[in-house]
Formats: C-alpha cells, sequence, structure tokens
C-alpha cells in the first residue's frame, strides 16, 4: 500500500523518502541536541522549536516558488494603479489610507528596492500565497545559522556526505540587497548600510557568522560598502547634504517595525523621499503588507484590470480573497461566509504572528457566525478562501508525525531568497493558523537536485 504521506514528501523531492529511509536504516529516532551544538548565544537561546528533520525541494519545486515572488509585487501594483486609475485621492477614499501615503506609493515605487517574505500554502493544487510580509522586520532567516548543525550532526552525516543539497543563504541575499540598494544612491566612496536593532540586542549574539554573511554580500556584490548598526534616530545627523552616522554619510536605513516605538522622524524620511537616503521600509511596506491587496489583485481579474498573462498567475497562485467592506466590498458576501464557513478565513489586514485570523473550519457556526457579525471596522478585513495544506511527515519525539506547513519564501528586490517552514500537528488544539509565534515548529530547506 502506498503511504499518501511519504509520497506528498517525494513529490516535493525524491530526497526526502530517501532521508526517511536513512533514518529507518539507521534505526535514528532521536531529536537533533540544536542548543548544545549551537556555536552563538543566538542560537542558544533561539526562542522557537526547530523541528530535526531537514526538507528537501526539487528544481521544479524551487521554479514555482521563483514564479510567485518573482511577480506577485510587479503585478499588485499594476492591480492597485489599474483599479484606482493613478489616483490617491480615490485610492486613499476606498482604501481609508493616508492620501500623502498613497501617493507616495503611486509616484515612488521600485521594486528592486523592495524586501518581502510570501506566505504560502501548498496544497492539491499547487502553491497558495495567503499573504506578503513586506520590509526589513521579516523573520524566518534565522533557520540559516542551523545550516552547518544539519551537515555536522554526526547521525546525519552520512546522508550529507552521499547527496549534494544546498541550503540557500538567505542572511548573504539579504546583505547583498541592501548593498546594491544603497549602491543606487548618487555617491562615491563606500556605500555605508545602518540597520536599526530592537532594545536588547546585540549583535554579538550571532556570532561570527553574521559578519561572514556581510562578507560575502559584498563580494558578490562588487561594491566597496560597510554595515553598521545603530539603536536610537537621535544617533542620526539628517542635512541637506544627506543622512550622517558618526560623521559618516550613510547611504541606506533599516528600521523594519517600530512598533512600540517612536515612528521615524519626518526629516529622515524626507531624505529618503529626495532621493539622497534608500530605505526598503518606506513608503512601501504599509501597502504592499496590507491584505486588502490580495482582494485588489482579485478585483483586478474581475474588472478585466489586469493582462491576461497577469491574470492567470493571480488565478493560480492567489486564493479567492474578498474585502468585507468599503466601497469595493460585494453585498451578497456575508450569506456566502456563513452558509460555507468551512470554505473560508477571515483575517485583520495588518494582522501580524497569527493574531486577528480566524478559520472557519476550525470554529463551531455559532462563534463563527458571532465573529463574523461582531468585527470592528468591517472594512479592515477580509474573506480568504481556506488552503489546505498537504501534509508531510516530520520528527516527533521518538517516532514521526503528520504536519500542516506554511512555506516562507523570500525575495530581495529581483532576487529569489529561499525558503523555510513553519509547520503543526494536526492535534486536537490546532486551530488552522500556523505561525511561530503560536507554537509552530521551524524547518529546514535544501534544494536538491531531484
Amino acid at each position: 500500500m502506498i503511504d499518501l504521506i511519504e509520497k506528498n514528501g517525494s513529490d516535493a523531492s525524491l530526497l526526502n523518502r530517501e532521508f526517511e529511509h536513512y533514518l529507518d536504516a539507521h534505526g535514528i529516532s532521536d531529536p537533533i541536541p540544536f542548543r548544545d551544538l549551537a556555536t552563538t548565544e543566538f542560537m542558544r537561546t533561539y526562542q522557537y522549536p526547530i523541528n530535526s528533520w531537514p526538507f528537501f525541494v526539487s528544481p521544479a519545486f524551487v521554479a514555482d516558488m521563483q514564479e510567485m515572488n518573482g511577480n506577485i509585487l510587479r503585478i499588485t501594483y499594476a492591480a492597485i494603479r489599474g483599479i484606482f486609475n493613478d489616483d490617491p485621492e480615490r485610492m486613499a477614499k476606498i482604501m481609508g489610507m493616508d492620501a500623502v501615503r498613497c501617493s507616495l506609493f503611486l509616484s515612488n515605487l521600485n521594486l528592486s528596492d523592495v524586501c518581502f517574505r510570501t506566505d504560502a500554502v501548498l496544497t492539491e493544487q499547487g502553491l497558495k500565497l495567503v499573504e506578503v510580509n513586506v520590509g526589513t522586520s521579516i523573520g524566518g532567516w534565522q533557520i540559516q545559522w542551523m545550516d552547518e548543525t544539519f551537515r555536522s550532526y554526526s547521525a546525519y552525516r552520512g546522508f550529507f556526505d552521499k547527496h549534494s543539497v544546498n541550503c540557500r543563504n538567505t542572511p548573504v541575499t539579504f546583505f547583498r540587497f541592501l548593498i546594491e540598494s544603497a549602491a543606487r544612491i548618487e555617491d562615491i566612496g563606500t556605500r555605508i548600510i545602518l540597520m536599526k536593532l530592537k532594545e536588547g540586542i546585540d549583535p554579538a549574539l550571532y556570532g561570527e557568522f553574521l559578519q561572514q554573511c556581510i562578507g560575502e554580500a559584498v563580494a558578490a556584490s562588487e561594491v566597496a560598502a560597510e554595515v553598521r548598526f545603530f539603536a536610537s534616530f537621535d544617533e542620526l545627523e539628517v542635512t541637506t547634504q544627506g543622512t550622517f552616522h558618526n560623521g559618516d554619510r550613510i547611504h541606506l536605513v533599516t528600521f523594519g517595525d517600530l512598533s512600540g516605538e517612536a515612528p521615524a522622524p519626518v526629516h529622515l524620511l524626507r531624505s529618503v523621499l529626495a532621493g539622497k537616503l534608500a530605505c526598503p521600509d518606506f513608503p512601501t511596506n504599509m501597502v504592499l503588507s496590507d491584505k486588502r491587496a490580495m482582494a485588489l489583485l482579485h478585483y483586478a481579474v474581475k474588472v478585466g484590470a489586469l493582462p491576461s498573462a497577469d491574470a492567470s498567475l493571480v488565478t493560480r497562485y492567489v486564493p479567492r480573497t474578498f474585502m468585507l467592506g468599503g466601497p469595493l466590498y460585494r453585498a451578497d458576501l456575508m450569506d456566502e461566509l456563513l452558509a460555507r464557513k468551512d470554505e473560508y478565513v477571515v483575517k485583520h489586514c495588518d494582522g501580524m504572528q497569527g493574531i486577528d485570523v480566524y478559520v472557519g473550519r476550525f470554529m463551531s457556526a455559532e462563534d463563527w457566525t458571532i465573529k463574523l457579525t461582531t468585527l470592528e471596522r468591517q472594512e479592515l478585513w477580509i474573506a480568504q478562501e481556506y488552503c489546505e495544506s498537504v501534509r508531510f511527515y516530520g520528527h516527533a519525539p521518538g517516532a514521526r508525525e503528520v504536519f500542516d506547513f506554511v512555506w516562507g519564501v523570500f525575495q530581495f528586490g529581483d532576487r529569489f531568497g529561499g525558503s523555510w517552514i513553519r509547520m503543526m500537528p494536526n492535534s486536537e488544539s490546532y486551530d488552522g493558523v500556523i505561525n511561530s509565534a503560536r507554537g509552530a515548529q521551524e524547518r529546514i530547506v535544501f534544494e536538491a537536485a531531484c
């Protein structure tokens, strides 16, 4: 009898089945002691659980991820411009956004300067993109610190010695993206990239590997560059000539998610808009990370605002998504959601870490009805077609277990940045939300030849 879960792994890459057979042949069931093997304080204190099995993907699987990521923001931008006819006031009114931000978005977007991570579910119909996270605060790249641990772990060494696989180096790709963005700022000399750290974070926690990644990125970009870190915007001086740190002009700044902190100062943002400073966190992230953008994609397909090739990509990769309020709301949608709860998920447009996500098939009809009819500011919520994950095996204490996956797929400008996995067992407490902050395990991805 065919093991359908094992077949799912083989469909992603033949090496998944090879790896499981290797474990069985050698009687390997213990977890990797990640904290004992960690070479940095960062990984010794890493807050999320890491699954002890790697996952392998074939070139065809990678090609699908690249096609999805390589087109999604380009099509989203085209859809938004087409729907609102490049009119920031109209966009602001319909979306309930600040008109100035809409104007900046419509007139100052260079996709080569945008980094993001898509979250996707592999379904029986292929990859389905369930949200886009834009800016430098995207997580998941931390798994790269474990590449060498998997390869050097004594129980797995025989497998990795036999099979040549590659864990795409997401941090190197990220730093190369920053360097190349900084290089587009008109100036001479060394490009200085300044990255804001959260309070209490010390770059030394990441060990020598961080500097190795930066060094590799500098070499690959062939640009003289330096990466620095700062804790407070007070360290910066903004003049008519540019932005300075310790007397040196900087060419790119990142500040990621400023939740709970003071916003970036206006004079710094003006320097970005004047073209004297690059910043992948402004002004694009608030618009492109808004989950309502996925509803706009399907609305654009419906009204013919996209060319047929782009419309086909939306249909292929983006589950049906609708706004729950506002001028683009479909009047009969609520009745459909109430009648077919198992087919939908409801999300807040700017929710993070799995917060404000409700999956109909994991709720009672009564709870689902109450939630839908008591949403505050319905225009800020979306309904999205539920995407059922193809299931895969993963390590469990002394055995193996079946998991649902969410793929995190990275993109840095025009360059694909690799992927990683979050996964949850289908237990009694599972509510359909897969997020590290909600207890999901993380899993490293290696690219294989087959």
